[in-house]
């Protein structure tokens, strides 16, 4: 759990540095990362509303959304 705490803020610095070269600004990297949860929460609330289970296409949809690499 301690190496997640330095793990997890140090990824998403790095996100953001790439965020920030492609977009050559600052404000819409930003947009890009505080969106990301807000989607989260879209996905699972649509999940729960429409009664379906987190199923493998949902699954896939998540990843998607945050980018995974398999």
């Amino acid at each position: 759990m301690a190496k997640m705490m330095i793990i997890g803020p140090v990824a998403i610095g790095l996100i953001l540095l790439l965020l920030y070269g492609t977009f050559r600004a600052i404000k819409p990297a930003l947009l890009v990362i505080l969106n990301l949860p807000f989607a989260l929460i879209g996905g699972v609330f649509s999940l729960w509303i429409s009664g379906q289970y987190l199923s493998v296409p949902a699954s896939v949809g998540f990843i998607v959304l945050f980018g995974w690499r398999c």
